[in-house]
């Protein structure tokens, strides 16, 4: 069995930086490869802007998903939405969940016509720290 590992790996950027805090450290794909390379051979799909072209030439037999995506607000949907398209399983959620999950005030409007109870909470495209904002920020 071919698996697809498709990753995003942490560059050496400065340790300020959070851009790229949710990528996974080089041990960590590692680990994750030899893991995975107990059940068949590893093909890496690193999830760069070159992910749609390496998928279709490794067509493997699945992908085991655990990118974060480059950029944009459905970062986390591309390559579950790839895999959909080129037909080949991938494991984790599909591209409409993670696309969703990962607006959070969209997130909660569904929930709440769905009919799910919610606390009140504030959508803002700034930071509250340079809006002036007054209220409290609690990070749960």
């Amino acid at each position: 069995m071919r698996i697809g590992l498709a990753y995003n790996e942490k560059p050496d950027a400065s340790p300020a930086s959070d851009a790229y805090a949710e990528w996974d450290d080089p041990s960590t794909i590692d680990a994750v490869d030899q893991a995975l390379s107990l059940f068949g051979n590893v093909v890496r799909l690193e999830a760069d802007e070159f992910f749609p072209e390496k998928l279709a030439l490794a067509h493997p037999d699945i992908v085991f998903n655990m990118a974060e995506g480059l950029h944009g607000p459905c970062r986390e949907s591309h390559v579950p939405a790839l895999c959909e398209y080129l037909q080949i399983p991938y494991t984790g959620s599909d591209p409409l969940t993670l696309a969703l999950t990962l607006h959070k005030g969209r997130t909660k409007e569904i929930l709440a016509y769905r009919g799910f109870r919610r606390r009140p909470s504030v959508s803002s495209k700034r930071s509250p720290t340079s809006s002036g904002c007054r209220f409290r920020i609690r990070c749960s």
